[in-house]
C-alpha cells in the first residue's frame, strides 16, 4: 500500500491521488483503503469547518455580551483624534484600548462551550483550531486601516470602510 503524504490542515483537507470509481464493485483492496481514509478525512474536515464556525461565533457573541463593541469604537475615535491633534497640542497621554481580543476570562468560558459542543473531537485537535484562528484573529491586519481586524470587526467598519473608499473611486471616475 502506498503511504499517504498529504499534509492535513485545520480548514480543508487536501488529497491526491484519490481517482477511483466508488460505486465498482471491483475495486482493489488499496483503492478501498483509499476511498475509507479519503471518507475519514472528509468527515474530520467538514468536523474541523464546524469548529472553526463556532469559534467565531461564540467569539463576536462574548463581545457582544461584553460591550466591547462601544469601548473599541470609542477607542478609535480616541486615537483618529490623538493622531490628527498636532504634537504639540496633544493634550494627557496616547489612548489605550480596554478591550482585549482574546481575554483570559473568554478563553477559560470558551474551551468549555467547545468541549460541551464537540465531544467527538479529541482536544488536541481543538487546541489546534483554537491557536490557529487565535493567531489569526488577534494578528491579522485591518483592512484600510491601521486597527488590526478584530477591532474592526468589533466595529462594523471593515464593509464601511470598504464602501467609501469604492464610491471615492466611482466619483473619481
Amino acid at each position: 500500500m502506498r503511504e499517504f503524504k498529504e499534509a492535513i490542515r485545520i480548514d480543508r483537507c487536501q488529497l491526491r491521488g484519490v481517482r477511483f470509481i466508488a460505486e465498482s464493485n471491483r475495486l482493489s483492496e488499496e483503492a478501498k483503503a483509499w476511498h475509507a481514509l479519503h471518507c475519514r478525512l472528509l468527515e474530520v474536515s467538514r468536523e474541523m469547518q464546524r469548529v472553526s464556525n463556532f469559534i467565531w461565533r461564540y467569539w463576536v457573541a462574548w463581545h457582544t455580551d461584553q460591550g466591547s463593541a462601544a469601548k473599541v469604537i470609542a477607542y478609535m475615535n480616541d486615537l483618529r483624534k490623538w493622531n490628527t491633534t498636532p504634537e504639540k497640542e496633544r493634550v494627557g497621554t496616547k489612548p489605550k484600548c480596554e478591550v482585549q481580543a482574546w481575554p483570559k476570562e473568554f478563553a477559560a468560558a470558551f474551551m468549555r462551550q467547545l468541549t460541551i459542543a464537540f465531544p467527538s473531537v479529541n482536544a488536541r485537535p481543538l487546541g489546534l483550531a483554537v491557536q490557529k484562528l487565535m493567531g489569526t484573529g488577534k494578528n491579522g491586519r485591518g483592512i484600510l486601516s491601521a486597527f488590526p481586524r478584530w477591532m474592526q470587526i468589533l466595529a462594523d467598519e471593515v464593509g464601511v470602510r470598504a464602501q467609501d473608499v469604492i464610491a471615492k473611486a466611482e466619483k473619481a471616475i
